[in-house]
């Protein structure tokens, strides 16, 4: 593309964050930056989550609604609850997460006790292998 256009293209990489870890992170940075001048991992889990600053909820709500007020000649008011909502709804999503987390670790500790009997188990037999035969 650079060469039919007789010049450099310029790129950037915007990442959310995901579940990376920050070696994860700088890794890709690392190998981005071989063909990108710009590249940047957001510290959010996803990129859709910058939408959810309240105060930036309110306003586009605030201004929605007085766009239509201007267009319908109505007079309704809007009351800042933005935070309150996803706080509500922020709540709930991480309790379902917790218990998630809670249970993924419970059946991990499950079979890493299961791993560690049947290594002991194979440790005895293993030791003990001649006089069983």
């Amino acid at each position: 593309m650079e060469t039919t256009l007789g010049n450099k293209i310029q790129s950037a990489v915007i990442l959310d964050r995901d579940y990376r870890s920050q070696e994860e992170c700088d890794s890709i940075v690392d190998e981005c930056k071989k063909f990108c001048e710009m590249v940047v991992v957001h510290g959010r889990k996803e990129i859709e989550n910058f939408l959810l600053v309240p105060p930036a909820v309110d306003r586009a709500a605030r201004n929605r609604l007085a766009d239509k007020n201007t267009r319908t000649g109505d007079n309704q008011t809007y009351v800042d609850c933005a935070y309150s909502i996803l706080e509500e709804i922020s709540s709930k999503m991480k309790r379902l997460l917790l218990r998630d987390v809670w249970l993924h670790a419970i059946v991990m500790r499950s079979y890493i006790t299961l791993g560690l009997m049947r290594q002991r188990r194979m440790s005895r037999r293993w030791t003990n292998w001649k006089q069983h035969g």
